[in-house]
């Protein structure tokens, strides 16, 4: 007999929002995190489309949630250094304060039922290939289902023979990602960094190649520059200093940046998604399952989408832990959104063998124009409308040198998926392995605006 239909094990953004949506449909959810439940997940600024809320079934984040005020913002995506940009319009994200998006989950969890504490998990108990029971540094549970919403550590996976076959995520598919606010102690040396790249007050830079081919520092801005937010992300085991590192560096030579108002940083996993996202009894969601958007390694939204999704598959079961209910949303997870976040890391394994040369051709060249950065951002295909096709043609003849780079890299994104929206996941892993295929092992050189 279970103690708890279902015990949570991770409390931020993705375990919040799934002990909301389970406990909305009729469950008893607890859910546990190492640290105060008001403390749990991501405590930095996040850029999240705002369709991944409509998606959810969630409001679309109001300031102060959304960082920045609620007006529109342009985004400018351009090369460390200088060189070529390109400038986007349309608003492709929110700047989402983390805090305060886990604190609004947790507080409609509540309302609902659901319980939050603060505990660490010790270990996983089986019975037959099934987890039957969960020791807490307190106690012990006995859980129907058990949800992994851990984050990289992915404490309960590793612990399920089942799923830990998988592996860990690689070293070279790992993003170290740092993002914290800061005062702006200089407006008028902000307007000038700004101008630098064509941008403006309450805009955003994004700063590619500055530390290998996948690696990005971003700035957020707000529209009276008391405040900006900067992100960092590399691979370290490319040779890449740390983001926080990077953060530091570029930090330490802006003198326009004043004192640190709050931010951290987290390991990113930015490998597709694990085949298995499930085993009798437990379920993986967000970055535990590697469910994140690898070209610039969000995976805010997707974890949001995943515990709707799981919520959805298991209204109504006797036994929301059953290997049938859990193979139920699994297949429609991977067949929705695996082949595009497969995609996504097709791209990323390309991105991450250029240097910061080979970002700059690709820019130069035109290819990567406002059509596909837009798209990239805001986490989607881009639309292959005939008058985008007949220039991007036009391009790839004038630059075939970049075509031969570039449009294998493409066609595998565009390829995965429909491929895994027809197919059963589990019989074209081989063929989704080929497409995606291996992480290059290029070293990192750093440029710092």
């Amino acid at each position: 007999m279970a103690d708890v239909d279902v015990l949570i094990v991770g409390a931020g953004s993705t375990g919040a929002a799934a002990a909301a949506f389970l406990a909305e449909a009729g469950f008893d959810v607890l859910a546990v995190d190492r640290r105060a439940p008001r403390e749990a997940g991501a405590r930095w600024l996040n850029a999240v489309p705002p369709w991944c809320f409509e998606e959810a079934g969630l409001g679309r984040p109001r300031a102060p949630e959304r960082w920045g005020g609620e007006g529109e913002h342009a985004s400018v995506v351009a090369i460390a250094g200088g060189g070529p940009r390109v400038r986007i319009e349309a608003a492709c994200t929110d700047h989402v304060d983390m805090r305060l998006l886990v604190a609004r989950l947790q507080e409609r969890a509540e309302r609902a039922g659901a319980r939050f504490e603060r505990n660490r998990l010790v270990d996983v108990e089986r019975e037959g290939d099934r987890v039957r029971a969960v020791k807490l540094a307190d106690r012990r549970v006995r859980p129907a289902l058990v949800v992994d919403a851990s984050g990289l550590a992915g404490v309960v996976r590793q612990r399920v023979p089942a799923l830990a076959a998988a592996g860990d995520p690689a070293p070279l598919d790992v993003c170290s990602a740092s993002q914290h606010v800061h005062e702006v102690a200089d407006r008028e040396g902000a307007r000038a960094f700004l101008a630098r790249y064509g941008a403006a007050p309450g805009e955003s830079i994004s700063l590619l190649g500055v530390a290998g081919g996948y690696s990005t520092l971003s700035l957020f801005t707000e529209p009276d520059l008391a405040q900006v937010g900067v992100l960092t992300g590399t691979v370290p085991a490319a040779g890449a200093p740390s983001g926080l590192g990077l953060l530091e560096r570029f930090v330490e030579a802006q003198p326009w940046i004043g004192a640190r108002v709050f931010g951290g940083q987290a390991g990113i996993p930015i490998r597709r998604p694990y085949a298995r996202l499930a085993a009798p009894g437990v379920a993986l969601l967000g970055d535990a399952g590697c469910m994140v958007y690898a070209s610039h390694g969000s995976g805010v939204g997707m974890g949001l989408i995943a515990a709707r999704m799981l919520a959805e598959a298991l209204r109504g079961a006797a036994d929301p832990g059953s290997a049938r209910a859990l193979r139920r949303w699994e297949r429609s997870w991977q067949r929705r959104w695996g082949g595009r976040l497969a995609g996504a890391d097709a791209f990323r394994r390309f991105a991450q063998g250029l240097d910061r040369e080979g970002v700059a051709t690709l820019f130069g060249s035109g290819l990567l124009d406002p059509h596909l950065v837009e798209a990239g951002l805001r986490q989607q295909p881009p639309a292959l409308d005939p008058a985008w096709l007949v220039r991007a043609a036009k391009r790839l003849a004038q630059r075939p040198d970049v075509a031969r780079r570039m449009l294998p890299a493409v066609a595998r994104s565009l390829a995965l998926e429909p491929l895994l929206a027809l197919a059963p996941v589990d019989q074209v892993e081989p063929v989704v392995e080929r497409l995606v295929g291996p992480t290059p092992k290029t070293r990192a050189r750093v440029h710092l605006p």
